[in-house]
């Protein structure tokens, strides 16, 4: 993300009481350089990027608006555009400024206005991109969605994090084109070159089908990838049944048939994804067919008015009549290893709360499960964006767990002095879930001791052990008086 190093380069003229003086820093010749920074503009945006960092987000925002409309009168005092090339070190901390602006903009149009005009100023930015995109995401816009992440695919192609997000913005599109819900933007070229529903359909299935060959050649094939392919392997046998009018239809009721159609889609997958998922033990649990109208499952989670009085059914596997915030009830679903129900949670928290990435955390929990410990550190980094502590520490939780379990497969023999410091990355984050008292799981805890008695440190061994014990000797009823 684009966090400027504020403190480092703080000009010593500039002090917290000199707010309203931005206009009286004198220009340096220096400034005249189009590839230097002018230092007024520089010491504006670090007093504002200060503020904002000290969580006075109301006089960050006023400083950031500040200095883009003393940047813009003298632009065009000098009658140059107000669209600075992107070597031009202003470019930098104009653009940062108007990101920082649409983070501190609780209208969400308004964030948009205020990335594109970022973007103006810095076009391949990652983080300003990515932002973009997600609140494309939350404004179910899925196509502008898209074309972001897949422009970001194309920026940073080893990012695993930028393929998946992609791959999950097409499963929410895709439903939607399938079963002819045209957006307004695609029916409008529809009419102009006089396409079929059905060639828009077939279109959109081999940009999707582009993008996960392009996904599987720079990380190889996957859970993941397997999943994304036979989802569209099946809408590709499901668009050869199906008229320009129908809908995406339900399987037949006869069983007979369901095995006939089950073995015919069998058939058409490629030989080598075949083999693939024979020698992985590949098991398709997540996998699911999506459909119009489809029918939600009775164990799903039933959602009160409000976060902290939800409740779910028995089938789910929690203590009956028990109610537990929203969060709770996430935070068991994964370590009871309830993925449908963790996703449903997920989405809950995304739609209720400014929380951006808790799908993504959860697939990060089920790397784990599946041996994939490079892919949930991945998972990890989108942590940085997230602001909700319930959120951060539960990315702590996860990294805590992937870094341990990373350190423990290098290991053989003498302790060599890198594994040593993988070893002491690992004990450093369950010492600050420990002191978050954010450690409740036995599993957790014998992680943890075993990370400490590698590094043979008795005191956090024994700190650790004692929290177990306390564990398991907490009552689980209250004994009523």
């Amino acid at each position: 993300m684009f966090y400027p190093l504020v403190w480092a380069f703080l000009l010593p003229s500039i002090a917290i009481g000199q707010i309203d003086t931005l206009e009286a820093l004198p220009e340096s010749p220096i400034a005249s350089n189009p590839h230097t920074a002018s230092p007024r503009l520089k010491s504006n945006y670090f007093l504002a990027e200060a503020k904002y960092q000290e969580g006075a987000f109301q006089e960050s925002q006023q400083l950031f608006q500040k200095l883009i409309d003393s940047f813009q009168k003298t632009e065009s005092i000098k009658g140059n555009p107000t669209q600075l090339p992107s070597i031009n070190n202003d470019a930098q901390f104009i653009s940062g400024a108007y990101y920082r602006l649409s983070q501190l903009s609780t209208d969400r149009n308004m964030a948009l206005y205020q990335l594109d005009l970022a973007l103006k100023y810095a076009p391949k930015n990652k983080d300003y991109l990515f932002a973009k995109a997600q609140l494309h995401e939350k404004s179910n816009n899925w196509l502008e969605a898209i074309k972001i992440y897949n422009g970001l695919c194309t920026l940073d192609p080893h990012s695993w994090t930028f393929h998946e997000k992609t791959a999950n913005a097409y499963f929410e599109y895709l439903p939607q084109i399938l079963n002819g819900q045209i957006p307004a933007t695609i029916e409008k070229s529809k009419q102009k070159r006089n396409v079929s529903v059905k060639e828009i359909q077939i279109a959109t299935l081999s940009e999707f089908q582009t993008f996960t060959d392009s996904w599987e050649k720079h990380f190889s094939l996957s859970p993941s990838i397997v999943e994304t392919k036979l989802y569209i392997l099946w809408c590709q046998s499901e668009l050869k049944l199906i008229s320009d009018t129908a809908s995406i239809h339900y399987p037949a009721s006869n069983p007979q048939e369901n095995l006939a159609l089950e073995q015919k889609f069998n058939s058409m997958i490629p030989t080598r994804i075949t083999q693939w998922m024979d020698q992985n033990n590949f098991t398709n649990h997540r996998f699911e067919l999506r459909r119009k109208n489809d029918v939600q499952p009775k164990t799903q989670i039933i959602q009160s008015n409000t976060m902290e009085n939800t409740q779910i059914p028995m089938e789910a596997g929690l203590e009956e009549g028990k109610k537990l915030s929203t969060q709770e009830l996430f935070l068991q679903a994964i370590h009871q290893q309830n993925w449908i129900l963790a996703f449903q949670l997920a989405d809950t928290l995304e739609n209720r709360l400014p929380i951006f990435t808790a799908k993504d955390l959860v697939k990060g929990f089920m790397f784990l499960t599946m041996n994939q410990v490079e892919s949930a550190l991945e998972t990890c980094k989108n942590g940085d964006i997230e602001s909700n502590p319930f959120v951060v520490q539960t990315y702590l939780l996860l990294k805590a767990k992937s870094t341990s379990i990373k350190a423990r497969q290098q290991l053989g023999g003498e302790l060599t002095p890198e594994q040593v410091k993988e070893l002491s990355s690992a004990l450093v984050l369950w010492q600050k879930l420990y002191e978050q008292k954010a450690m409740n799981q036995t599993n957790d805890i014998n992680e943890a001791i075993a990370i400490s008695m590698l590094l043979k440190n008795q005191e956090w061994v024994n700190r650790f052990q004692q929290l177990a014990s306390d564990l398991n000797t907490t009552p689980s009823k209250p004994i009523r008086k």
